[in-house]
């Protein structure tokens, strides 16, 4: 029989009520959350004194003998074996290759360590809230493991084997969280804490048992085997779990029509949160260590099976697959250098093997951005995921930041990309450092020890190189503009630009009405003049520039600018808080009248690519002005041949965010000129 202890309420001591509602993550289905947490502690426990690098992990969900179970508890057993609410069914998750509960058997001597950081069995199961700090170890907060207690009724048994001195050692040991405020809470004695301890009795408290008669008794009440060998790990068991607790959409109460096979089926469940959330490391011998599933001794090879998620591992193997359907790109930050490599991709449904005969579902509905089987989808968000070393995905975002606002591919094809932060200590931590207790989000954190890293927000600048890639391959999959498009354009630009007939020296025009220029308003005497007017019409928002200049100017230089309020906030500006411009430049079209020293006039219309940086003619050139992010923030015109002219140009802008508007300010090289 297992003996109990029982904790008493104390002063700044936890309780099972508060542990219990510690989770952060109320949203997230508990089989996710049970997966993360229970892979990812065999992920950081791995041994890599082990010639093998698999981690095997067998998950059993079983009948057991309640009565059996009831009469090797202390003091509960009886209490529980009256309960008729109750599901005989049990919980199992196992690893081998890892090292197993390790530390000192007795909990109140390792409490008084100042370092904890090597006691496996203390930090798991007498400390549930204990952080890890390792930068590289997937846990942080150490409080995602208080979900496991929420599975069954709050009693979790510990079976562990591992290795001292090149000898084995066996541990059991038991942990009841419960509500201690609940009516039905199973101990109810005075000043009870909500949690209470299983295993052999030692002075006023408990330790773990290590006999192994008594561990191999209580392993066949569930039909489990013991390690043997040279195995080590741990076996995880909760009793009394109803599969309900991890197929909530059996029960309707997302409101949708469609019900998924992963939502009926236990087996289907794990497989596929398997693969969502640790397809970087299930089954991939590229990568140590890589994770082997069995499911009540069946094993796992659903790779033949999940499109999507082979094409994700071949994605994640970028440095072992070279794939035409995949692109890399290194992201890079001042100061930092490489901080990670993006690689994404776009994939149709029959990549994805969507049409039949294989009718498998979409991206969205394997990774639980939902939709309904039956909704008509106008246009699919690009999906993406991000990870570091521990080779969890953190998560999938289909939203700002890691996404630009509004932009989409057709409903048959998605944009897929994965961002892996480089292997590097401090890049680890510091992430690490910003991970709530689910390990979902990333983010920049104000209070670090690294204070560089905190003053240079890696994170915005990552999102931002992000955002910019995925804007730059949704422009190479928009419709080109055909060779017949631009002469229809060539009409209407002329048609709308082109002087009238008596057109000779340079006129002085006046400012559209509803022109934002941001040049000055001239009289006969002034030597330059910049105007602006919104036009839109069918797919563009047209904006037509007019910039006329005496041939004493050397250059002109105009800027975009955004208006925010009643300020105007430069591209510059707008990237360094984080944000991208709300507009992209398609193409550019521009008409051109030059009027040389002997009055003569010439004129060109042409057009020309937004991703060319130089434009040359025989008497100026257009050049793009590009920040130290890469955007494009104004253009330059130098005046080589010092003539007079009259440029109209049209930007046709592909507008992001309607609710800001945009404008243009100039600036001017006079040269050596007096005037």
């Amino acid at each position: 029989m297992l003996n109990i202890e029982i904790l008493k309420q104390k002063k700044m001591q936890m309780s099972g009520s508060k542990i219990l509602d510690s989770i952060q993550n109320k949203t997230m289905q508990n089989i996710d959350l049970f997966v993360r947490e229970a892979v990812q502690n065999s992920i950081d426990a791995f041994d890599t004194r082990q010639k093998s690098s698999e981690i095997n992990i067998d998950i059993n969900y079983k009948s057991f003998d309640s009565y059996a179970l009831c009469n090797k508890l202390e003091m509960i057993g009886e209490v529980i074996s009256k309960r008729n609410d109750l599901v005989d069914k049990y919980l199992s998750f196992s690893d081998k290759n890892c090292i197993g509960l390790v530390g000192d058997l007795d909990p109140e001597v390792v409490s008084k360590f100042a370092n904890k950081q090597d006691q496996n069995l203390y930090n798991l199961v007498y400390d549930v809230m204990y952080k890890k700090s390792e930068s590289n170890s997937g846990g942080s907060w150490g409080i995602g493991k208080t979900s496991f207690y929420r599975l069954g009724i709050g009693i979790i048994f510990y079976y562990s084997r591992i290795k001292i001195n090149n000898e084995y050692q066996s541990r059991l040991v038991g942990v009841l969280i419960e509500n201690e405020l609940r009516s039905n809470s199973i101990i109810k004695t005075s000043e009870y804490s909500g949690i209470a301890f299983f295993g052999k009795q030692k002075n006023d408290y408990t330790i773990p048992v290590t006999d192994d008669h008594e561990i191999l008794s209580f392993l066949s009440v569930f039909d489990l085997k013991p390690y043997e060998g040279n195995e080590t790990g741990t076996i995880l068991i909760i009793p009394y779990v109803d599969e309900m607790v991890f197929l909530p959409n059996c029960q309707g109460n997302f409101g949708r029509n469609t019900i998924f096979p992963w939502e009926r089926d236990l087996r289907k469940a794990f497989e596929l949160s398997f693969q969502k959330w640790y397809f970087p490391r299930f089954n991939n011998k590229s990568v140590k260590p890589y994770i082997s599933l069995t499911y009540n001794g069946n094993k796992f090879d659903s790779f033949n099976t999940f499109e999507v998620f082979k094409h994700l591992q071949l994605m994640y193997n970028y440095k072992f697959s070279d794939h035409e359907l995949y692109q890399v790109k290194d992201i890079e930050i001042k100061d930092l250098g490489i901080v990670g490599r993006f690689i994404f991709g776009v994939f149709d449904d029959d990549q994805l093997k969507i049409n039949p005969p294989h009718n498998q579902h979409s991206p969205f509905q394997f990774l639980g951005i939902v939709h309904d089987d039956e909704d008509a989808i106008d246009s699919n968000e690009p999906i993406i995921m991000f990870t570091r070393k521990p080779g969890m995905i953190i998560d999938y975002k289909k939203s700002f930041p890691w996404v630009s606002p509004k932009l989409s591919t057709p409903p048959n094809q998605y944009f897929i990309g994965i961002f892996i932060l480089e292997t590097n200590d401090e890049l680890e931590a510091y992430f690490r450092a910003s991970e709530k207790a689910d390990h979902m989000d990333w983010g920049d954190i104000g209070s670090f020890t690294n204070k560089k890293m905190v003053d240079l927000q890696p994170f915005k600048l990552i999102t931002s190189r992000l955002r910019k890639i995925q804007k730059a391959q949704q422009k190479n999959l928009d419709d080109p503009i055909s060779e017949d498009n631009l002469k229809e354009l060539g009409k209407i630009l002329a048609n709308m630009l082109l002087p009238n007939e008596d057109y000779g020296d340079l006129p002085t025009l006046k400012t559209p009405p509803n022109g934002r220029g941001g040049g000055t308003v001239i009289g006969k005497s002034r030597i330059h003049k910049l105007s602006i007017e919104d036009i839109s019409y069918e797919k563009y928002v047209t904006m037509l520039v007019r910039l006329q200049w005496k041939s004493t100017i050397n250059r002109i230089e105009i800027f975009f600018k955004i208006l925010s309020g009643s300020k105007a906030i430069s591209i510059d500006e707008w990237n360094q808080i984080g944000l991208d411009s709300p507009f992209k430049i398609e193409k550019i079209g521009v008409f051109i009248l030059q009027i040389d020293k002997n009055k003569n006039i010439k004129n060109n219309t042409f057009f020309f690519n937004e991703n060319q940086s130089i434009t040359a003619f025989e008497d100026f050139t257009i050049e793009k002005i590009i920040s130290e992010n890469g955007s494009t923030i104004g253009y330059r015109f130098n005046n080589i041949k010092h003539i007079e002219i009259d440029i109209r140009i049209a930007l046709y802008l592909t507008v992001i965010d309607k609710s800001i508007n945009i404008d243009l300010v100039h600036t001017i090289d006079r040269g050596n000129s007096d005037e």
